[in-house]
């Protein structure tokens, strides 16, 4: 891993703002972090941890038990990816190839197109992109502005998105064509919004691999969609063909600024710091300690709206200089059909994902992968994934498959079985690096539940966020000085591996 040191400060110039597009019509005020506290009552004290930590003995002796994390911009990483592994390619989509010091700059210029449309430190930049290069430069480029990153997936309608960009109070949207379709339909109702900049999903292929890849897929209507130039939308290849890449970072403070908001199935957004995904990037690096800096290829198929595909695909994947192979639908003949004639090594994803591949017949594209990870609640995907689906997918690999845990407010997970090391069936495994969990009683999170009792989950760590965006009510609910309330009742054995075993009823 390469060294790393604060990043320098500095503020990029951002020339006179463009008059708002035809979406904006008001800015809304500026909107904050909700507190850990609502007002009134104070909430119950913080839940102690367990006296003994029986999951360090349990520990692989690759694996550290703590860490100290660099408290430096999530775009350190790229940053650092770029000085060390210039030449190595960041993204593999489709039929290109997009090395470190390519990614780097067009990061930058976009970053610099985005301070010239009027976006500073603090302000939202939503992001409705599928996994593809555009959708990595965006994160940084936002990231170098300070500004914060939403994310907005692809997959709602216009209510739903809608929702997000007003709540977050979006300046600036970065989507993909066909997502415009979606978006017309809020045309004079968004408050907040005065940019719109699109990018076709075949943007970063050369024109002779374009008209290829059109005609082998041009029954799908959404790949051809391409919004009305008198629609006013910018376009994103122009902006950064035109823009310099001259943008320093910004200071920030990375323990307290936030670098993203994503949302979690109720619609709420869990705001993530810089600290929150730098330190679980580095939390999924030491679990997989035989990674090796400029030479993994690390599968993103959950996508990056999602906290395991930002944090555990994206950020782990540059922190190590690895290549990110982008799937941008994360459904099994996606997956096969972007890594064939690949050579991934890393796959960090969601448990619905590996059960869909496990029934997949034997297929070479996933014959190279020695490690995955499966990260997500067993209350939201059903169960932990069987024997079988395990047993299924390391044929298909010859490596090995560790199921993990991780909720919307912890970016992504706090548990999983060792990668090398004892894995039990039906668990979620042991808190990770810098994590402690603790059982608290069900119906009074105050206090520990009985001995010998499953209780409710309560984890902390470098990872777990601050609290929902303008939410006081649901941060209040579910965070108690910095413990994050599961909702999830669990069990944890002598040897410190944690099994879920329901969930906590609630009035």
């Amino acid at each position: 891993m390469a060294e790393h040191t604060d990043a320098g400060g500095g503020t990029p110039r951002a020339p006179a703002r463009p008059p708002p597009g035809r979406f904006g019509r008001r800015p809304t005020a500026e909107a904050v972090l909700a507190p850990v506290s609502a007002p009134g009552p104070a909430p119950p004290p913080a839940p102690d941890p367990l006296a003994a930590r029986p999951w360090l003995s349990s520990y692989p002796p690759a694996v550290p038990s703590s860490y100290d994390y660099p408290l430096v911009p999530l775009t350190r990483l790229l940053d650092d990816a770029a000085k060390d592994f210039p030449d190595v390619a960041a993204t593999a989509y489709l039929a290109a190839a997009t090395s470190y010091r390519r990614l780097v700059d067009e990061t930058d210029r976009l970053a610099t197109a985005l301070a010239q449309l009027g976006v500073q430190r603090g302000d939202r930049v939503g992001i409705a992109l599928p996994n593809c290069p555009q959708h990595v430069a965006a994160v940084f480029a936002t990231g170098r502005l300070g500004a914060v990153a939403v994310e907005c997936g692809t997959g709602r309608d216009a209510d739903e998105l809608g929702h997000v960009l007003d709540d977050a109070g979006c300046a600036v949207l970065v989507l993909a064509d066909p997502v415009y379709r979606v978006l017309g339909e809020l045309k004079g109702r968004l408050r907040s919004l005065r940019h719109v900049v699109g990018t076709a999903l075949d943007d970063p292929l050369t024109s002779a691999r374009r008209r290829l890849h059109r005609l082998r897929h041009r029954s799908d209507p959404g790949l051809w969609y391409r919004i009305p130039s008198g629609e006013g939308v910018l376009r994103y290849v122009e902006l950064v063909r035109r823009s310099p890449p001259s943008p320093a970072q910004v200071d920030i403070d990375p323990a307290s600024d936030l670098a993203a908001l994503v949302p979690d199935a109720d619609g709420r957004l869990a705001g993530l710091t810089h600290l929150n995904l730098v330190a679980a990037a580095f939390q999924v690096r030491l679990w997989v300690p035989d990674v090796l800096a400029g030479h993994e290829e690390v599968v993103c198929a959950t996508p990056f709206s999602s906290p395991v595909g930002l944090a555990a695909g994206l950020g782990f994947g540059v922190l190590c200089g690895a290549t990110l192979a982008l799937v941008p639908e994360p459904d099994p003949a996606a997956v096969l059909a972007a890594l064939a004639g690949r050579i991934p090594t890393l796959f960090p994803g969601e448990p619905e994902l590996f059960a869909a591949l496990a029934e997949v017949s034997a297929d070479k594209a996933l014959a190279t992968v020695r490690a995955s990870l499966s990260i997500g609640a067993p209350s939201a995907a059903g169960r932990p994934l069987g024997d079988e689906v395990v047993a299924a997918f390391e044929r298909l690999t010859g490596g090995e498959l560790r199921q993990g845990y991780g909720c919307g407010g912890a970016a992504p997970f706090t548990h999983a079985n060792p990668v090398y090391g004892p894995a039990k069936a039906g668990s979620i495994g042991l808190p990770v690096c810098d994590t402690v969990c603790s059982l608290r009683h069900p119906a009074d999170p105050a206090r520990p539940a009985p001995g010998g009792e499953a209780g409710e989950l309560a984890v902390r760590g470098p990872q777990v966020m601050d609290g929902y965006w303008r939410r006081p009510d649901a941060t209040a609910q579910v965070m108690r000085d910095g413990w994050l309330l599961t909702g999830d009742l669990a069990e944890i054995d002598d040897e410190g591996y944690v099994t879920v075993v329901g969930r906590v009823p609630r009035d």
